[in-house]
């Protein structure tokens, strides 16, 4: 095969059409009503979100700190938590059903056997680069030593605009490999779609496959992976089964080689048995040149609020494919190893950029999925789509619980999240053994521990910045400073509209810190300050109060008039939630009179009841007067509101009168 160097004669690409601009129309500026109710909306509804997010922070701070919602509180928490509960139950036996349903789904699965050298399909192999180095090199190496017949092989190695060595090490590579390799050279760095359309355009083969560049194939690979389109005329494509490539260059290499098996070996094993892969990989996959042919433009052209979408472009074609009809499959023999994030930051930016394609295209999905969209039985790929909504949706709404539940009750959330976690990594470390009989299976559980302490929050982060698309890795860092980039925003027309997910997320952050906070307040650790509020709220005129210790110990002066009333002192507190009161331990009660004398109170044990504000001294009751006249008795009780003290138990006094 000829090789060729393409610089800057590559044939014309379908031009990028500009990203289309919402103007906002005032109303006086006429044009048709819905333009109008759209421009509205784009207008006022980021503003009404963050709204919404502090008018309900602030009210469930008021039903934590106003004593006279207590009954409101305890009925929506009550509510609340039982809801939770009901979807907490739900979410397990759907999880275990879907658990055994894809065990027997996995046993069940075989890759389709390889086909001989006749029956094999003519093939094209596209490589997209970006600053990707030396690699590329190493990657075109073990492609062009696949077992595939060579007459049958077109290799193409498109660079992306690289800003580093790469374009060189792609010309070593024709150098090394005479006839072998077709180069591409981008005049600019468009995205790896745009880089992929390149190598469509220019493929001779039936079947088109592509490798990131940062992976390396086995010599069998090729023939593995297109030997299903030879068993099966309706299948549209193929994914490749992904290893790590740098297991030995940190933990998180380690930790994803066990992920990447489950996510391989077990989930799409599954979804290949009702023929259904809902992702095939950017690092190995195969299409069928007439399923990408006739949607390549609407790929290309991918958008979404508006705006070109530049990631999950694996994902969209695989929805393009099976919204038409046809299979995508799963051949668990076809390896590719591939390059992962070392460091949590690129961990973070590769699942953050894998969860948001996850969503946008899922929208997309529910589009079609749901109608009769191929002969063959769909309902195998519906269970998963809604399987994987609840996982988008009811499961972070779950997280979030967790979270505020975390901030209430620590040691108990915590060790029981640590014993789940450990508890779901026996599933990947399952699997793992099963496939690979290797202790790196030992993995997944500190995986899973890791997983929910760092990295549970993308998915939550990723719905609400899903109209995000930046590739996030392999960047050279050109960013504008967020000062600027909002100055810019501010300063065009639509800035509101533009500025949504900014309105968003505020809001969202002041939902969950206000009802964090609001949940908080409510802990035994901040009861002395409920009860110092709940008893001052009694008189306007209360100023002097004092809350002190480290939320065990009270002491609380009532202030009327200016001069002090009463004051209450106790060793510790307990916050009773069943009954909803407070009990307290070495408790001393002080009452002044207006002849400026005074009546000390003291006993083992009390009880503070916020809802009628009544204050019991129970077990060994003693007081004493200015005067020195002694009072015992075994228990008492002080009403706020009656300004009277009660007593059932008999009284013995002593000392002067």
């Amino acid at each position: 095969m000829e090789s060729v160097a393409l610089k800057q004669e590559a044939p014309a690409l379908k031009p990028q059409a500009a990203p289309a601009r919402l103007a906002l129309v005032p109303p006086s500026a006429g044009g048709h009503a819905p333009d109008r109710l759209m421009a509205a909306l784009r207008w006022t509804w980021p503003k009404l979100w963050m709204g919404l997010g502090l008018g309900l922070a602030l009210f469930l701070a008021y039903l934590h700190l106003d004593e006279g919602a207590v009954q409101l509180r305890q009925a929506l928490g009550q509510g609340w938590l039982k809801a939770m509960s009901y979807v907490g139950q739900s979410l397990l036996y759907i999880n275990i059903a879907a658990l055994l349903w894809r065990f027997y789904l996995v046993w069940t699965y075989k890759p389709l056997p390889e086909v001989s050298d006749q029956e094999l399909p003519t093939l094209t192999v596209i490589v997209p680069a970006y600053n990707e180095g030396r690699q590329v090199l190493d990657t075109l190496h073990s492609i062009c030593q696949s077992d595939y017949p060579a007459d049958k092989l077109q290799v193409i190695a498109v660079d992306d605009g690289s800003q580093d060595d790469t374009w060189r090490w792609m010309l070593k590579s024709e150098q090394e490999l005479p006839g072998r390799v077709t180069l591409v050279q981008q005049p600019k760095n468009q995205g790896k779609r745009h880089a992929l359309y390149a190598g469509f355009l220019r493929a001779t083969g039936d079947v088109f496959v592509t490798i990131d560049s940062d992976s390396m194939i086995e010599p069998p690979t090729l023939r593995r992976l297109v030997s299903p389109f030879a068993h099966d005329k309706l299948v549209g494509g193929v994914a490749g089964n992904v290893r790590v490539l740098n297991q030995k260059a940190g933990v998180i290499p380690r930790m994803l080689e066990v992920a990447f098996t489950y996510g391989f070996d077990f989930l799409r094993a599954s979804h290949s048995r009702v023929n259904t892969v809902m992702c095939t990989p950017g690092a190995l996959s195969a299409y069928h040149r007439q399923a990408v042919m006739p949607v390549l433009d609407e790929w290309l052209d991918e958008a979404f609020l508006g705006q070109p979408y530049r990631i999950g472009e694996d994902r969209f074609l695989t929805n393009l494919i099976l919204r038409d009809g046809y299979h995508v499959l799963f051949q668990s023999n076809a390896m590719v190893f591939t390059n992962v994030p070392v460091k949590y930051k690129g961990l973070v930016k590769m699942l953050l950029r894998w969860a948001r394609s996850d969503i946008r295209e899922s929208l997309m999905m529910n589009g079609f999925l749901f109608r009769k969209f191929r002969q063959a039985p769909a309902l195998g790929a519906r269970v998963n789509h809604v399987l994987s909504w609840l996982d988008m949706t009811a499961a972070q709404m779950l997280l979030v619980t967790g979270l505020i539940s975390l901030l209430t009750l620590p040691p108990v959330v915590a060790l029981y999240t640590l014993i789940g976690a450990m508890v779901v990594g026996i599933i990947p470390m399952t699997v793992y053994i099963l496939r690979h009989k290797s202790f790196s299976c030992l993995w997944a559980i500190p995986y899973s521990v890791f997983y929910v302490v760092a990295l549970a929050w993308i998915p939550v982060y990723a719905i609400f910045t899903v109209h995000k698309s930046g590739w996030l890795t392999r960047q050279i860092n050109t960013k504008t400073p967020l000062a600027e980039r909002l100055r810019a925003l501010l300063g065009q027309g639509g800035g509101s509209w533009r500025l949504a997910p900014v309105y968003a997320t505020a809001g969202l952050a002041a939902l969950v810190v206000g009802s964090g906070a609001s949940f908080w307040v409510n802990q035994p650790a901040l009861l002395p300050v409920r009860v110092a509020i709940a008893q001052t709220k009694a008189n306007p005129e209360n100023s002097a109060r004092q809350v002190s210790g480290a939320g065990q110990v009270l002491a609380y002066t009532h202030v009327a008039e200016g001069q002090p009333r009463w004051r209450i002192a106790a060793a510790g507190t307990h916050f009773d939630q069943e009954n909803g009161t407070v009990d307290l331990r070495g408790v001393e009660m002080v009452f002044y009179t207006k002849d400026g004398g005074h009546i000390r109170l003291s006993s083992e044990h009390g009880e503070y009841d916020p809802s009628d504000h009544s204050l019991s001294l129970v077990g060994n009751v003693r007081g004493t007067t200015s005067t020195g006249m002694q009072l015992a008795t075994h228990s008492l009780t002080y009403s706020e509101d009656e300004l009277t003290v009660d007593t059932d138990d008999e009284v013995t006094l002593s000392g002067p009168t």
